[in-house]
């Protein structure tokens, strides 16, 4: 495809690339498809223009909101897959030490039979020993990035105008044994 390159024509804010202007403040990127708005004067803005750029300012807002939205439930995935896999690196890591545990349980009631035998056991123990380190480190930078993600602090105050103190309930009740009497 042969783009324009020349350099008084606009450029996508998505995608960065070079395109002719259409008829109107409403441009859509013919590589991306993405809808934008020409900046234009007030002058030479029409009323449809005016309506158009407005509707896509409302569509923008609302997909800053649901990527806010995407954000929150990615960091909670993010941050439960963390603690799944934490814990089944304690579970491995537990195992690790049962089984040192057992060779070495073993090794010691060889050892009066083969003393090489008994050693081989002992040293196996201690390499599954030190593995198990590696499982319960890895558990512990996994606990560490849980606690630290975190998500930013709001920018704007709760708004709780819309919340009420209950009472309505207690006279919805007082109105339902009424009627029942």
């Amino acid at each position: 495809m042969n783009y324009p390159t020349e350099p008084d024509y606009p450029r996508c804010p998505a995608c960065g690339a070079v395109f002719e202007p259409q008829p109107g403040a409403v441009q859509q990127c013919v590589v991306c498809g993405e809808q934008f708005f020409l900046q234009v004067e007030e002058a030479d803005e029409t009323d449809e223009d005016r309506e158009a750029r407005l509707a896509l300012e409302r569509r923008l807002a609302d997909k800053s909101q649901s990527l806010d939205d995407r954000h929150i439930r990615f960091v909670q995935l993010e941050k439960r897959s963390l603690y799944r896999s934490r814990t089944w690196m304690l579970v491995i890591g537990l195992g690790c030490v049962g089984m040192a545990g057992q060779l070495i349980w073993i090794g010691a009631r060889q050892w009066s039979q083969d003393a090489t035998r008994g050693i081989a056991y002992f040293v196996v123990a201690i390499g599954i020993g030190l593995f198990s380190l590696r499982f319960f480190a890895r558990a512990r930078r996994y606990l560490e990035q849980a606690r630290t993600m975190s998500l930013p602090e709001p920018t704007t105050p709760p708004d709780f105008s819309t919340l009420s103190d209950g009472s309505q309930i207690v006279d919805q009740l007082h109105n339902m044994t009424r009627r029942d009497e």
